[in-house]
């Protein structure tokens, strides 16, 4: 899948590096978010970070 991806962005023209910038931004939202615990309640969340950040 992700060979078919890369394909079609650069079919479109789309850089590479922009691609993986805009990867990376939401890969960052995404552990913002997770690591938010303002109204939840604390538990262990390892495996969950661990997931997100790879």
């Amino acid at each position: 899948m992700l060979n078919s991806l890369r394909e079609t962005y650069q079919a479109l023209g789309t850089l590479g590096s922009a691609v993986a910038s805009g990867v990376q931004k939401r890969k960052d939202a995404a552990m913002a978010i997770a690591n938010d615990s303002n109204g939840i309640t604390k538990e262990d969340c390892s495996n969950l970070m661990s997931e997100i950040a790879s």
